[in-house]
Formats: C-alpha cells, sequence, structure tokens
C-alpha cells in the first residue's frame, strides 16, 4: 500500500497540517512525459500558437451530457469528460486527414484522493499523473471519446499508482511507447482546476468575478476551469494559429460554446 505513512513521511515534511515534501511517497524519476514535453518546445510548427477562451454555460453542459449518455461506451458522462470529449472530437476530426499512428488525448489527475488512505487534502506539489487514451476509428464518436476518457482515469487507483511509483518504474504504457516516436503523435492535452474553491475566495474587497492563469498553456490543449455558478466550464484553449482557425469554426463547438464573451 502506498501511504503517507508506508511511504515514510516524517513529521518534519509536515508543517501545520501540510505535507511540503511529497518526494518520499514519489521519488525522482526520468518521466517520459517530461521528454514529451520539451518535443512539444521544440516543435517548430507550433512555434507560434494562440489561445482562446470557450465558454461552456451550465444549460449547454447539461445538453451536452444528455446528447453523450446511453451510448455504446459510456452510460451519462461527467462534465469533464463530456466538453472533453466534444473539444478531443473537433481537433481529431481536423486531424483525420494526417497520417499521424496516436490520436490521443491526455488529461491530469490529481493522485490525494487516489490512493489508499487518501493523502492529505492540503500536500505541496504536482501531484499528478497522466491519463492516455488514444482513438482509431477515422469516424468521431462523442460518446466513444468520453467511454475511452472515463476508462483511462478510472484505472489511476491505488494499486495502479503502486506499480508505477512505488518501485521507481518508468514504464508508463501509451505514454512510454508514443515518446519513442513523437512525430507519429497527434495529442491534444487536458489540465483541469475544476472544482477547486477559487470563486470562494476572500480576499478582503469581496470574492473573484474571474478567475485564469498567467502559465504558458501546453501548445495543443485545453486549461479547464468552473464558471463562476459551478455549473459550466471555461475553456482556455491554445492551438497554432492554423488549427485555432478551424477549430473556432466547428459547428460542434459551436454549438455548446460561446467563443471569447465578454463575461
Amino acid at each position: 500500500m502506498l501511504s503517507c505513512n508506508s511511504c515514510g513521511v516524517d513529521d518534519h515534511h509536515i508543517v501545520g497540517g501540510v505535507v511540503v515534501d511529497c518526494t518520499s511517497l514519489f521519488p525522482l524519476q526520468d518521466l517520459p512525459g517530461i521528454k514529451l514535453h520539451e518535443s512539444f518546445r521544440n516543435d517548430n510548427t507550433y512555434s507560434k500558437t494562440v489561445t482562446k477562451r470557450f465558454v461552456f454555460y451550465g444549460p449547454k453542459v447539461a445538453a451536452l451530457r444528455g446528447k453523450l449518455s446511453k451510448g455504446p461506451y459510456l452510460d451519462r458522462p461527467t462534465r469533464i469528460e463530456a466538453v472533453s470529449a466534444l473539444m478531443w472530437g473537433a481537433f481529431v476530426g481536423e486531424e483525420n486527414e494526417s497520417k499521424k499512428v496516436y490520436k490521443v488525448a491526455a488529461h491530469n489527475v490529481d493522485l490525494r484522493k487516489r490512493l489508499d488512505p487518501p493523502l492529505p487534502q492540503h500536500c505541496i506539489g504536482n501531484i499528478i499523473h497522466t491519463a492516455m487514451e488514444k482513438w482509431l476509428a477515422k469516424v468521431v464518436d462523442y460518446n466513444g471519446l468520453a467511454g475511452k476518457i472515463h476508462e483511462s482515469i478510472s484505472l489511476i487507483n491505488n494499486d495502479y499508482i503502486c506499480q508505477v511509483y512505488a518501485d521507481g518504474s518508468t514504464d508508463q504504457g501509451l505514454l512510454a511507447q508514443i515518446v519513442k516516436d513523437p512525430n507519429n503523435l497527434s495529442l491534444f492535452g487536458f489540465s483541469s482546476w475544476c472544482k477547486f474553491p477559487f470563486y470562494e475566495v476572500g480576499l478582503g474587497f469581496g470574492k473573484p468575478i474571474c478567475v485564469g492563469t498567467a502559465t504558458r498553456l501546453m501548445p495543443r490543449g485545453a486549461f479547464l476551469l468552473d464558471t463562476r455558478d459551478g455549473e459550466g466550464i471555461e475553456a482556455w484553449v491554445t492551438l497554432s494559429e492554423e488549427a485555432m482557425l478551424k477549430f473556432e469554426k466547428n459547428p460542434d463547438i459551436l454549438a455548446y460554446a460561446s467563443v471569447s464573451p465578454r463575461t
């Protein structure tokens, strides 16, 4: 079992109930995801990118979840699964003419609640693992894409985490395969801050009315946040200029998202 006690997080790693050093839980490794990230940085095709906001308001998210429900792959997707499937499908649809072997989506998954027992809520650091899913069919099936996303995220449980990290292993399945041949990769990445209580933070002069990030975003992917009411999802999508022109005109995207609204 991989837990704070078994991995040796002692008192000197905990300050005021906050775990400030998680290296005893996850020893330093030469992770393939770092190499993959570096390959994006060096990709001249994506040296010129543009970021735009796509807001999926609550009623649109509910309608999208309903449309993607009761299919052969998944009965009812979550908000994240439904919106991610829609955006991944729009991207895959534009990439169908390419000869790239791997059409992959990647989701960063918070590991804190997936260990047994769970980690304390307050642990400093990016305690995440990347769930990866691939789509081989030419035809875009949104229920199928949502099912792939659900399956890959659900796979990440305590046993899986122990297998990957406890012995210092760097064998991470699909990710390891892709890194060996990044030129055959068509990847759309997701990072979600949904369900983080940003809009509940009191700064002494009222609660936030808008939340964003100053982080340089992944050149092919989306950064997800809750809308202020907690029902919708705001996606900050970064693509090459050429890919963005196609993405923002995709009829399925336009059916559910507002592009760069003022509010």
